[in-house]
């Protein structure tokens, strides 16, 4: 096929050749005569809508966890853990919280990290301990890189919003935070 009528085309409608780059990343062998008898793949057309599906499963769910430039200023502020969710699959779910974490970053993507306690008041009780973070993009994804006199330690942020923080650690283990707010009981 030459590469004009692939392109007048458009991506992936050709069965032929959709077919075969899912015979290759499922090795779907399509000639065997025991996938014909069973059902499975047993024409060009099946095997490109499937190669079709995946990849925009793929695509749809790589571009919601993207974090670009304009996000990052939503970093700033408190925010309560709801979540992990272990590299098994395993979820830990923190129904009440006693300490927020804090970030305040400037334009610069630099600035610090610490954990605040929320107080009946409204106020938060905190303490001279906090930690220097920086943001750092590598490729296409975001990191926030804490700085301790220790170690650093860097995650890769997967969601930000105004609402919702998202990252993940070395350990494949996924934190999810939602924006806290102050507790104020007393009028």
């Amino acid at each position: 096929m030459s590469s004009n009528s692939y392109h007048s085309k458009g991506f992936f409608t050709d069965t032929t050749i959709c077919a075969n780059l899912c015979k290759s990343v499922f090795r779907i062998p399509m000639s065997s005569n025991s996938y014909r008898s069973k059902g499975f793949f047993t024409d060009t057309t099946i095997c490109a809508n499937l190669c079709k599906s995946v990849f925009l499963i793929v695509l749809i769910f790589t571009g919601c966890t993207s974090v670009n430039e304009t996000d990052l200023q939503h970093l700033n502020g408190y925010w309560e853990i709801e979540k992990v969710v272990l590299k098994d699959g395993k979820e830990v779910d923190f129904k009440i919280n006693t300490i927020y974490d804090y970030f305040e970053i400037d334009p610069n993507h630099k600035g610090f990290y610490k954990k605040v306690t929320p107080q009946a008041d409204g106020t938060f009780l905190t303490d001279d301990f906090q930690e220097k973070v920086e943001i750092t993009k590598n490729e296409s994804d975001f990191y926030l890189k804490f700085l301790t006199q220790f170690d650093t330690i860097e995650v890769r942020l997967k969601k930000l919003t105004d609402k919702q923080l998202i990252y993940e650690n070395q350990d494949e283990k996924t934190y999810s935070y939602k924006r806290a707010e102050p507790i104020n009981l007393i009028p």
